[in-house]
């Protein structure tokens, strides 16, 4: 089983759909992590935001979102960057660790930016932003 961290700083909304849709496009088993810096407790998501990560399964899901750790680092095999600002900590807290890691910029990905994504679910446009995260899913997945 594959462990695969997501480091989130503000794109809480988009990156929970991003991995269940992750999981679901693998080819393998995955053990998913999503861990932040916690930066976006400065502003709330608005409530349309919220409506992207509902759904039939929504209560099902076991992902939960956490302060990172180095012990995420060390279990993780990896790490999905999710926004640009993370990448200068990340660089340090890898350095404490002596496990190599496969990183992965979703910049790097075809589609809009997580930062339209998160602002297309603000507006409620759900079925448009579910179409581009499972396209980066099906990329993701091939990545890894």
């Amino acid at each position: 089983m594959k462990t695969v961290l997501f480091l989130v700083q503000n794109h809480l909304s988009s990156c929970t759909i991003l991995a269940d849709e992750l999981k679901e496009n693998a080819t393998e088993d995955l053990n998913l992590m999503l861990r932040g810096t916690f930066t976006w407790q400065d502003g709330e998501m608005s409530e349309n935001s919220f409506e992207g990560i509902k759904g039939p399964d929504s209560e099902n899901r076991e992902l939960k979102t956490l302060q990172l750790q180095r012990s995420d680092l060390e279990q993780a095999d990896v790490i999905i960057v999710v926004s640009f600002s993370v990448e200068a900590p990340l660089k340090h807290l890898l350095k404490a660790t002596q496990k190599e890691h496969t990183i992965i910029r979703l910049s790097e990905l075809s589609g809009r930016s997580m930062e339209e994504l998160e602002e297309m679910l603000e507006q409620n446009r759900n079925d448009d932003v579910m179409s581009e995260l499972r396209q980066k899913s099906v990329e993701l997945a091939a990545k890894m």
